[in-house]
């Protein structure tokens, strides 16, 4: 039998080239080698000449075969599940056409149904075929299947996540490594088989740290302005350095600017009525936010057309509300007198972060003097760190070396936390965007660093600030928060700029004593993040990964371990700060049958939780009913919500302690399956580290009656 080429190269995008030559009569031959989608590709062609004159076109690519199968496959599975893969037969010839479906098998999964299944279709017909799995290995899998026809054939094979049955955890270890350095990742016993993985990242130099936290911060949630804002900021960062440095190219600017592209799109729709901005749109607009954008859009007009009336407008709304007396007011006026004390510092803060952006901004107006003018006649009212850190980069931003700025510089080393290599300051209270617990302190720490560097200080102490925020980098390549991941890349590049780079080091990486990698690092890849995974010479129990380098480089690294416990080892906390529970009307049904959905979010803390996600697992083989969501939208329960693959994600603007949220929706179960639910969470955006799970559910759905 005549084997049958599989299709298995399913890109998004098909093609890219960012500067493509014609010739003198404007013509470019193009060899594009097609992927398999069965599809209608859209091109896309903008063109300038020499003389600057502009064109552009777009155009169809139709891609077909008179017969062809395709894999609907869910996101992810999770390990054991068992699921009915449907099969879409596609038959486009003039005739019938008898055909024979078989699966690949493979050890990952166990196939149900050993025979391959016979269909007969007429012209034009399309039907669905199901084979039965057992999702029995984690990984990335490829499941592949070939249909024999009378007249024609096809083979399709289609990718699928089959994730642990169990909770994540996450050990990271990281630092500057400067010589050799040895840390132990303890993987539990009781783990789940086949799911630990422990892998080692060295970054040579600053744009090996911006670059590998980029995919995380484009795949977070981005309901709100802050979140889009910051979502967007890191890439404005990047093609700024890059352009500064002479070290770009025309991919990774087309690349960026998309992205800068969509997000300034995103932003502009968060502008509150009357100006300013607000996280959800809508009015009153709030001061330290519309701030934020200010600078945010300041920075991209460098990298990226903006409106100038957008930063024109925003920068005139901020101003007509400084006072007399040169302060910026809090929105809401605290009225008690034990409350004093705490508004005297809010407006203190407003203000500095105030004259801070418009100083940052290009903005030179009498007000940013009224402003600086109020903050030297009070800073007896700085009783909170944040304001103090802000208080001194903004008159740094203004005068340096003016010798009450020097002064609160000093203060604010003063109450500095040092512990061996490492210096950072500790929030004691929320920060403007609620921001609290480790994200406050990377937050602060970061613009403490700026704050240094702008008044050319304790650069001894910068490097130990420095160490402390590449210390904090979590697992997926940022700090926690989007506010502490933005202003800790704002501190690197600073630091960048007033120290020497380090390119060339010959680093080992060594596992339970046996030597897994020997890099170099010189002039070549100095700007790479370089990852070595250990997952084949990871076991369980105690594992020690020890890094030298021969060279004396000041190179960052981080060391990651991840494992999975079974749901049933998990011991849940007696009380946690928030908590949330999935409630199923059943968990048996048929195809095409209508699941309700309750999740319960409780806020179990006295002071209110702000900004909270609800992160819900959307199970395989079900689509979501939007309709109750819809309504919970329009009456004002939840901001906001956006389906994302396998998940819902919720916003809420606030939960109190007195008001638990109930979240109801529905699904449509689309095909057979036994499967376990992913794991739901609600968490505070601001401070990850206040976070709750609730565990997976098994549901069952039968064959149509």
């Amino acid at each position: 039998v005549e084997p049958v080429r599989i299709r298995a190269y399913f890109p998004e995008t098909l093609y890219f080239n960012p500067a493509l030559i014609t010739d003198g009569r404007g013509k470019a031959l193009l060899n594009v080698p097609l992927a398999d989608s069965v599809t209608s590709w859209r091109l896309t062609c903008m063109g300038s000449s020499l003389n600057g004159q502009l064109g552009s076109t777009t155009a169809d690519i139709r891609v077909f075969q008179d017969f062809f199968i395709d894999i609907d496959f869910p996101v992810s599975l999770t390990q054991n599940d068992q699921v009915h893969v449907p099969v879409a037969v596609y038959n486009y010839l003039q005739t019938d056409q008898t055909i024979q479906l078989q699966v690949e098998e493979d050890d990952w999964f166990e196939l149900i149904d050993l025979p391959p299944k016979t269909v007969t279709l007429a012209p034009s017909e399309v039907r669905a075929v199901y084979f039965p799995i057992i999702a029995q290995k984690v990984g990335f899998r490829k499941f592949t299947v070939t249909a024999r026809g009378s007249e024609m054939s096809d083979a399709v094979a289609r990718t699928v996540e089959i994730v642990p049955d169990g909770r994540e955890y996450l050990i990271t270890e990281s630092g500057r490594l400067d010589g050799s350095v040895t840390h132990t990742l303890n993987i539990p016993h009781d783990a789940i088989d086949n799911a630990g993985r422990i892998f080692v990242k060295v970054y040579p130099g600053l744009l090996s740290q911006l670059v590998e936290g980029l995919d995380r911060m484009l795949r977070m949630p981005y309901g709100c302005f802050e979140q889009t804002s910051s979502a967007t900021y890191p890439n404005i960062l990047i093609l700024d350095y890059l352009q500064t440095t002479g070290k770009i190219t025309p991919e990774i600017e087309m690349k960026a600017k998309g992205f800068i592209n969509t997000g300034y799109q995103r932003l502009l729709s968060f502008e509150a009525p009357g100006g300013g901005f607000e996280w959800f749109g809508k009015k009153p607009a709030q001061l330290i936010l519309s701030a934020y954008a200010l600078m945010e859009f300041y920075d991209m007009s460098k990298v990226h057309q903006v409106d100038p009336d957008i930063i024109a407008r925003t920068c005139q709304w901020l101003l007509k509300h400084q006072q007399n007396d040169g302060s910026f007011q809090p929105a809401v006026r605290i009225l008690h007198d034990e409350m004093k004390e705490k508004l005297n510092d809010n407006i203190l803060r407003n203000t500095a972060y105030i004259v801070w952006t418009l100083a940052n901004t290009g903005y030179d107006g009498p007000e940013i003097k009224k402003g600086v003018d109020y903050l030297r006649g009070h800073l007896d009212d700085m009783k909170n760190v944040y304001t103090r850190i802000m208080v001194v980069n903004a008159m740094a931003s203004v005068d340096p070396k003016n010798e009450t700025t020097l002064d609160t510089l000093r203060t604010l080393y003063d109450i500095r936390i040092e512990k061996d290599d490492i210096v950072f300051w500790q929030a004691k209270s929320e920060t403007p965007t609620y921001g609290s617990g480790t994200a406050a302190n990377i937050e602060l720490t970061a613009l403490a660093v700026q704050a240094f560097i702008r008044c050319n200080r304790k650069y001894a102490d910068v490097s130990k600030a420095i160490n402390y925020l590449v210390r904090q980098k979590d697992a997926h390549g940022t700090w926690q928060s989007t506010q502490a991941t933005v202003q800790a890349l704002r501190a690197l590049l600073l630091a960048e700029k007033t120290g020497a780079a380090q390119n060339h080091a010959a680093l080992t990486v060594s596992i339970n004593g046996r030597e897994i990698k020997n890099l170099t690092i010189d002039h070549t890849n100095c700007d790479l993040l370089q990852l070595i995974d250990l997952k084949d010479h990871t076991r369980k129990g105690k594992n020690t990964v020890t890094l030298i380098s021969e060279q004396r480089a000041a190179l960052s690294y981080q060391i990651v371990g991840r494992y999975y416990l079974p749901y049933s080892h998990v011991t849940p906390p007696r009380q946690e700060p928030m908590s949330i529970s999935v409630d199923y009307d059943r968990i048996r049904l048929a195809v095409e049958d209508i699941l309700n959905v309750t999740a319960s979010v409780a806020n179990n803390r006295p002071q209110p939780a702000h900004m909270v996600i609800v992160d819900l697992g959307l199970p395989p083989g079900f689509t979501l009913i939007p309709d109750k969501l819809n309504q919970l939208v329009d009456n004002g329960t939840i901001e906001k919500y956006s389906p994302a693959n396998h998940r819902i994600i919720v916003y809420l603007r606030e939960i109190t302690r007195e008001k638990p949220l109930e979240i109801s929706y529905q699904l449509l179960a689309k095909f057979p399956l036994r499967a376990r639910t992913p794991v739901s969470v609600a968490y505070e955006y601001y401070n990850p580290e206040i976070t709750t799970v609730a565990p997976p559910v098994s549901l069952f759905v039968a064959p149509k009656k």
